[in-house]
């Protein structure tokens, strides 16, 4: 297959993607663009896929568009003919077979994808030049048109869904619900602490799974460690019988000239905002808490352990 003419295809439906977004669901992208993920092309990974033909004459072909981070539409062939393959043919439903293949191969989680697209119907115009081959899906831009329209609302519904359901569904399915796209990577690097890492892990496969509370939880205890290693990096190391909540450890960091009045503030609001998560409704106000006790860790991190 001729890749320029896959990523034309891809673009071409990115574009109709992006226009609905743009036009229906603007205030909701603006609020949590995470939750619409074809939007961003940077994390956005195309697996070609070809299954046995015999089997499924009319849709063998096709175009998985995944959410992995980093990918820049990076392509990717799976050839999936082999007998081998259809072993458990029969211990599947024929619509959830392909996933099932996919899944087990280690090729792709079906929690990543965002769309699929059948190319069966092109099968015979992968190689032509490029600009002969736009003409020729120009031809079905009503059809990818209405295909991106429900894509976007599909995601838009899950989305609302999403930040009003109660904590315990979430608990339940959080499988289906993995809207982060925070990266904390530099910041694990810099502070290089295994116990701050593993609190940051299980803040964020919190946050992953839409649990805030647990995730406000372990956000705010990542908080504390980083503030008694930040002490014992300016030669002011907790004794086993000093306090060691939040607020305390603002105030001897405030004290020992070690951070500024305003950092103290800052500190001051997560230590309040952790203390009121267990109160506060489920959904956009606790996820926001989730948000500023993370860009407080950041903006520590980076002014303080460069």
């Amino acid at each position: 297959m001729n890749n320029s003419n896959i990523l034309s295809l891809a673009e071409k439906l990115h574009d109709f993607y992006k226009t609905n977004v743009d036009k229906l669901f603007a205030n909701a992208f603006k609020t949590s663009p995470e939750a619409f993920r074809f939007y961003n092309l940077k994390d956005v990974k195309l697996n070609i896929v070809q299954f046995d033909k015999s089997l499924f004459p009319r849709n063998n072909i096709l175009m998985y568009i995944i959410q992995k981070k980093d990918s820049n539409l990076e392509i990717e062939y799976n050839d999936l003919t082999a007998e081998e393959y259809y072993v458990d043919f029969a211990d599947h439903h024929t619509s959830e077979f392909k996933e099932a293949v996919l899944d087990n191969e280690g090729i792709i989680d079906k929690r990543d994808i965002i769309f699929v697209e059948e190319l069966s119907y092109l099968e015979n115009r992968w190689n032509e030049d490029n600009e002969v081959f736009k003409a020729h899906i120009d031809i079905h831009n009503d059809l990818y048109f209405t295909q991106m329209q429900r894509l976007a609302s599909q995601e838009a519904r899950e989305y609302q869904t999403h930040i009003n359901q109660s904590a315990n569904y979430y608990a339940r399915n959080a499988y289906k619900y993995a809207y982060s796209a925070l990266d904390l990577g530099p910041v694990i690097e810099k502070v290089n602490d295994a116990d701050f890492e593993y609190q940051l892990d299980e803040a964020i496969a919190a946050y992953d799974h839409s649990l805030y509370m647990a995730s406000t939880a372990c956000l705010g205890v990542s908080l504390e460690t980083l503030c008694k290693i930040l002490l014992e990096k300016n030669g002011k190391a907790i004794n086993d019988n000093e306090p060691t909540m939040l607020s305390k450890l603002a105030d001897r960091l405030y004290r020992g000239n070690i951070i500024s009045k305003r950092f103290k503030a800052r500190l001051d609001v997560c230590y309040k905002l952790r203390n009121l998560s267990s109160h506060t409704s489920p959904g956009m106000v606790i996820k926001e808490d989730c948000h500023t006790i993370i860009g407080t860790i950041h903006e520590i991190v980076n002014t303080y352990f460069d």
